[in-house]
């Protein structure tokens, strides 16, 4: 019985220490409003119009039904007063390829561009950016 206990106690503490180091009072996309969704959504597409599509561009990388259909990051941004962040990227799902040491600084840097508007001030945020297609 004892084992058991312990045995359940080390794959418990096992499980615990392998979280993403990501404060709990982070919010996600569904923590948001609508009028935050909307805004996150207009943020999120232009910085990928500025950004994003020239660094795809860049290294070459095409997301289509013929190839790779998927490019998502998972990323932590703590915001300020002001509206600026220092993101983290949590992972990047590329289809079977991941990324350069070089095209992940590239990209956290791209990433800190993004300018928040005052409904995200002061908050910690995990969100997404990335495109999926349906094949």
């Amino acid at each position: 019985m004892k084992v058991l206990i312990f045995g359940l106690f080390f794959f418990t503490s096992f499980f615990c220490s392998s979280a993403q180091d990501v404060p709990k009072d982070t919010l996600t996309f569904k923590d948001l409003d609508y009028a935050q969704m909307m805004q996150w959504d207009s943020v999120e597409t232009a910085w990928s119009r500025k950004y994003l599509l020239p660094f795809f561009k860049q290294h070459k990388i095409k997301i289509s039904c013929g190839g790779c259909s998927r490019f998502i990051m998972d990323i932590y941004f703590p915001v300020n007063a002001d509206g600026s962040s220092a993101p983290q990227l949590l992972s990047i799902k590329r289809c079977a390829t991941g990324l350069t040491k070089k095209q992940t600084k590239q990209l956290s840097k791209l990433l800190s561009h993004i300018k928040f508007t005052a409904a995200f001030y002061n908050r910690n945020y995990r969100l997404t950016i990335g495109r999926v297609l349906k094949c």
